[in-house]
């Protein structure tokens, strides 16, 4: 679709109305006039409209703009939707986006050197907790087992071991998974579920795997701290028995 706007672009004589021109007509007029263009031509209005917000606009005076969200640029995209990320209002371009959209989106707001923010993260998952829930669904089983763990990674607690002996013999569902408290998680792990319990098990898996080596590095650095205090305390005693037997003079 880029090709072909770009084509458009490089072959259209037409001049077309600029996204604010449109937006200070009477909402029915400016409605009219926008769905009057192709589809070609209304996504020229949008990526030369410079105001992220005016940009959004555009994409409402169309029934179902899901077909122009889908056909725009992803930089475009996170200009509109970036500021309202974790507040519940970019849902109306969220709810359009593809699985492969929104990962980029993700990558392009969330991860910085290499290291995903959990801030943000935590901004996206609030994000995506309001959608409705076919919206919801439909992005998460399109997304890959890394970023779906991404979404959940530090907010979920599996049974002791990470989980690893129900989840070889299949018995790990949401009653036995610790959320905290944390709601969004939950609806994120719980429309998991219903949509793909496959894919819920395999994220757990992921998550579980890092729970465990957690535990089992915790376990270690105790281990190794409870043998220095053992040692301290030996050569303490040792001490006091050098001391108390030297010849007093």
């Amino acid at each position: 679709m880029r090709d072909g706007l770009d084509l458009f672009r490089s072959k259209s004589l037409k001049r077309l109305p600029t996204g604010q021109e449109l937006l200070s007509l009477k909402p029915g007029d400016a409605t009219a006039a926008f769905q009057r263009l192709s589809q070609l031509e209304q996504l020229a209005v949008i990526e030369s409209t410079s105001d992220p917000r005016v940009r959004e606009e555009l994409y409402y005076l169309v029934p179902d703009g899901t077909d122009l969200v889908r056909s725009s640029r992803v930089e475009s995209l996170v200009e509109i939707v970036s500021p309202y990320v974790g507040t519940g209002l970019a849902c109306g371009i969220l709810s359009a986006v593809t699985p492969e959209q929104f990962a980029q989106m993700f990558e392009r707001t969330a991860v910085h050197d290499g290291a995903v923010d959990p801030e943000t993260a935590e901004m996206w998952v609030a994000e995506l907790t309001e959608l409705e829930p076919e919206q919801l669904s439909g992005i998460l089983t399109g997304l890959d087992l890394d970023l779906l763990a991404e979404l959940l990674r530090g907010r979920v607690t599996l049974p002791g071991g990470g989980g690893r002996l129900m989840l070889d013999v299949g018995l790990l569902s949401l009653e036995n998974i610790d959320f905290g408290g944390d709601e969004q998680a939950y609806m994120i792990a719980d429309m998991l579920w219903m949509s793909d319990p496959e894919m819920f098990l395999d994220v757990m898996r992921i998550l579980g795997d890092e729970q465990e080596d957690a535990e089992e590095s915790a376990y270690a650095e105790e281990d190794a701290t409870q043998r220095r205090e053992k040692a301290r305390r030996n050569a303490e005693r040792l001490s006091d028995l050098l001391y108390s037997s030297k010849p007093s003079k």
